[in-house]
Parts: C-alpha cells; structure tokens; sequence
C-alpha cells in the first residue's frame, strides 16, 4: 500500500494528496522511516506552488519523526539534517519553523 499512497501524493486533487499523506504517515515505522521521509523531501522540493500542501509535508515530516519521543529514528544526526534540508528551503509559514522548534525542545 505504500507505493499507492506516494503515487497518490502526486495528484492533482489537494485532498486526494492531504489524504494519501495522512495514511501513509500512519505507515511509518523505524524501519521505513527514512525511505518515507526522503520521499516526502521530493515532494517538499517540487511543491513549491503549493504553499498549503508543502507546509503539510514539512509538517509530517517533523511529526513521523518526532513520534514517541523520536522512538523511530536510528541516527539523530540524519533528522538534524533533514531539519537543516528544510531549513534551507526557504519560505514557509513561521507556524511550520515554530512546530519544528517546539517538537525539538518538548522533548528534551
């Protein structure tokens, strides 16, 4: 179902692709995740025109990774630099920049 679900994020229909995001996310686990979140980066890189779904993607980014106390990630300094990756994309929303920040520092 994966490959379903990222097939589907390319849709044209906003809440096909918000849909397909939100299923997948529920798919991820520590051995997947960074196959998942890598995808996901495409996607933020080619969905410049789209504001609204790429702050959905940089969103579940920080939320798959962050899950359960970053329970999922089997190498910290990869997520610090998919943080940096995101970072250097430019603009967003400060709601999405001040997400990523609390996620970082609620769970220290």
């Amino acid at each position: 179902h994966k490959d379903l679900f990222l097939a589907c994020l390319i849709d044209e229909d906003l809440t096909v692709r918000l849909r397909a995001l939100e299923l997948l996310s529920g798919m991820v686990t520590k051995r997947n995740l960074v196959d998942i979140v890598q995808k996901l980066l495409q996607h933020v890189h080619s969905s410049k025109s789209d504001p609204k779904y790429r702050n959905a993607l940089i969103r579940k980014i920080i939320f798959v990774c962050s899950r359960d106390r970053y329970a999922y990630l089997g190498n910290f300094a990869w997520y610090v630099s998919v943080l940096v990756d995101l970072a250097l994309m430019g603009d967003y929303g400060d709601d999405v920049k001040y997400e990523g920040v609390y996620q970082a520092q609620s769970s220290f």
